[in-house]
């Protein structure tokens, strides 16, 4: 905690199942009023709100922790109003249904005790711009979009969690239209051409609650992982699904005729017609997407215990998704 003069804790109500509030303020309240440390608790009231209160936060004396509590959406706008700040560093409270930005440092656990907040570190890591926003974990497009965009009707269902609300959405989809037809301009130099089930252009590792199109991802190095799967028949992509999940497609020879998986800095996604397009579960439709990585824009605390990217802990997880 000597590292920031105040901890404001952005709080998005509507996260997950909407009733964890009441007992995190309680929680936070106990652990920083107990002790006599600085902190503030914001609600937000609407999407975007947590972007402009932060983006509109006083300058402190100091340096400030916006601690984003929520899910991977909530992350996302608390980023961005931090991006063009120098005074601040952005913390996260997964309070979500999927929560998929932590798994690459190992998971939710260790964020949640706030005891590991006050221990840890800041680490500068990448976010993915695409025009007037960013993603921190991933942006998707395609059939994984539309999923996404049909799995709020299910995330609220009783006994669902984000991942089997992501497979029931799935299911749905995989009966309308599978394929888009798309022209993908890599680095400015290597394109591709065709109908497309999906591509993923990714800083983290996993969506959905559970699916992990780029395993080997890192949120550190200045590139963006670029995962994108040709069209295939439903029964190939029945018998596929699972490796898919997992994260084990990089290496499964059933699934190379249909892959493209590289690294890249900028990407350029055009489609036949408009595409739906996912960035860290804001979902819009565009006939034209542009990314560009931009490294080391965001400082994030790193809770103590977490399992640092690329250290083999949060690649593990990907075999547990099943």
């Amino acid at each position: 905690m000597a590292e920031f003069t105040r901890i404001v804790f952005v709080v998005n109500p509507a996260a997950g199942r909407g009733d964890f509030t009441a007992s995190l303020r309680a929680r936070i309240d106990e652990f920083f009023g107990g002790r006599g440390l600085p902190y503030e608790i914001y609600e937000t009231a609407s999407r975007g709100d947590a972007t402009r209160f932060v983006r509109e936060y006083p300058a402190a004396a100091g340096r400030l922790l916006f601690a984003a509590c929520g899910g991977d959406g909530t992350l996302n706008e608390v980023a961005l109003g931090a991006l063009e700040r120098r005074d601040c560093a952005v913390a996260v409270v997964p309070c979500g249904s999927g929560n998929d930005f932590v798994k690459v440092f190992g998971g939710a656990e260790p964020f949640l005790p706030f005891e590991n907040l006050l221990a840890g570190r800041t680490e500068q890591i990448d976010l993915i711009r695409c025009g007037e926003r960013v993603a921190v974990n991933l942006c998707n497009i395609g059939f994984d979009a539309r999923v996404a965009k049909n799995m709020v009707r299910f995330k609220k269902l009783p006994l669902v969690s984000g991942s089997a609300a992501y497979t029931l959405s799935l299911v749905g989809c995989f009966f309308t239209g599978l394929f888009s037809r798309m022209n993908i301009l890599l680095d400015g130099e290597q394109r591709l051409h065709g109908r497309y089930l999906l591509a993923v252009a990714a800083n983290g590792i996993c969506y959905g609650g559970g699916y992990y199109p780029t395993p080997e991802a890192r949120i550190d190095d200045g590139l963006i992982e670029f995962c994108a799967v040709k069209k295939l028949s439903r029964l190939s992509m029945a018998r596929l699904i699972k490796s898919y999940k997992c994260g084990e497609h990089l290496h499964d020879d059933r699934f190379a005729p249909h892959l493209h998986y590289r690294r890249c800095r900028t990407l350029t996604v055009e489609g036949e017609r408009d595409l739906v397009v996912c960035l860290d579960g804001e979902i819009f439709t565009a006939p034209r997407v542009e990314l560009e990585i931009l490294p080391g824009a965001l400082a994030f605390l790193v809770p103590a215990g977490c399992a640092l990217p690329g250290d083999g802990q949060a690649a593990a997880l990907c075999g547990q998704a099943v």
